[in-house]
């Protein structure tokens, strides 16, 4: 028996619990964050000539990482930190539906993380878009 960290669910006994009954284990393949890495997206006032504004940030890493992005929304939109990718939606209550005011998304590639603003609404997503990606690797042990 080795050193290690055990966390088991509520009700299971962490000395005896099955690895399913466990929240996490130093045994197990964990994901770690090996970069944090941040920029902006600016979306200046109507009228707008685009609709999509983006931006890149440089990794580096040689691989496809697994992430996790927040964006903060501008002042003018409360400025809240949001998961990434998010829409932010227009409910029409005429005929039930929804359009898209506002998409965040980000993509990676082996180099790169691509960072995305697309303001399809005027008067929604003006200001400054403030974004953090989280980098991942899965690592043994």
């Amino acid at each position: 028996m080795g050193w290690g960290i055990k966390v088991s669910q509520a009700g299971n006994a962490v000395k005896t619990a099955a690895d399913d009954k466990l929240v996490m284990s130093s045994d197990f393949n964990m994901f770690k964050i090996v970069g944090k890495y941040t920029n902006s997206v600016v979306v200046p006032a109507a009228p707008r000539t685009v609709t999509q504004y983006t931006t890149t940030v440089n990794h580096n890493l040689g691989y496809l990482p697994a992430y996790v992005a927040f964006v903060q929304t501008p002042a003018g939109a409360g400025s809240i930190n949001l998961l990434v990718p998010f829409d932010v939606l227009d409910y029409h209550s005429a005929d039930d539906t929804f359009t898209i005011d506002t998409r965040a998304t980000v993509k990676a590639t082996t180099t790169n993380f691509i960072l995305t603003i697309d303001a399809i609404k005027t008067g929604v997503a003006e200001g400054t878009w403030n974004f953090t990606v989280y980098a991942m690797k899965e690592t043994l042990n």
